[in-house]
């Protein structure tokens, strides 16, 4: 279940009568422990809709018996001074659409559901933060490779980022730039969900080495039996949200994943 299947976000319009977007994460941005989510907060709404298909599946969105109002605890998410925050859903009206539209949000270990009447009902237990099952990186599987895709489907991506025409060259330079980082899973390695699974992520550093910086792409792996299958080749921008989403703190990070937001 998609967050936005479940539930209507209300957005807000800015001083022209335009839809601000993604304008629902302001004030859970504001809420929040500082950091930074990116242009238009685009990095935490991809935190909240991974991390509400993540809880979804693992049956951690508590809904009241009667469906008046749904409870989500937002992934990890704390306050400045170590509270939860959660998202309040009440009950939509509407017939044919989302059952639920969001609220507000909150924060604290006690929290209430305000209904229209003004009777609070206390939510107790909370919904617990999800759990993030990542399998273990196995150096010792080798990596397939699918080369059409990468030279034919990413070529005009490939040839922007590398600056590379020679298609023998650019096949020696992403081998090799992705089977260093297999041998280095230590420094490199890192998890990301996408489409319902966990995948890792692999920095290819090919006109430079410095491993704690920017990367030239990022390879996705795949579990592919006793392989990995290197699926796609992304801009490094492309790959911080979606390993920002299921890093339960920055800390946690790769250093060169921090130098892509």
């Amino acid at each position: 279940m998609k967050l936005m299947e479940f539930a209507f976000i209300p957005q807000e319009k800015d001083s022209t009568g335009r839809f601000e977007r993604h304008s629902w994460t302001k004030k859970l941005a504001d809420m929040a422990i500082t950091e930074s989510w990116g242009q238009d907060n685009d990095y935490l709404n991809k935190y909240c809709v991974i991390n509400f298909e993540i809880a979804y599946e693992q049956n951690l969105i508590l809904e009241n018996d009667n469906d008046e109002f749904a409870v989500w605890r937002i992934g990890h998410l704390t306050t400045s001074d170590g509270l939860p925050i959660y998202a309040l859903f009440e009950k939509n009206s509407m017939e044919g659409k989302q059952p639920y539209y969001l609220k507000t949000f909150v924060r604290g270990s006690k929290i209430f559901f305000s209904k229209r009447d003004g009777t609070k009902i206390s939510v107790d237990p909370t919904p617990e933060e999800p759990n993030y099952e990542i399998p273990k990186y196995d150096n010792k599987k080798i990596i397939q490779y699918n080369w059409d895709h990468y030279l034919s489907d990413r070529e005009t991506r490939i040839k922007e980022i590398l600056k590379i025409n020679n298609e023998r060259i650019t096949y020696v330079s992403i081998f090799g730039a992705a089977e260093l980082s297999h041998r280095l899973w230590r420094q490199c390695a890192t998890p990301q969900y996408h489409n319902g699974r966990f995948q890792w992520l692999l920095p290819l550093y090919i006109t430079q080495a410095n491993y704690s910086a920017r990367p030239d792409l990022v390879a996705t792996l795949d579990e592919d039996g006793d392989n990995y299958l290197l699926r796609t080749l992304l801009p490094p921008e492309w790959a911080y949200p979606q390993a920002r989403a299921v890093a339960v703190n920055t800390a946690q990070f790769r250093s060169w994943a921090s130098s892509c937001s």
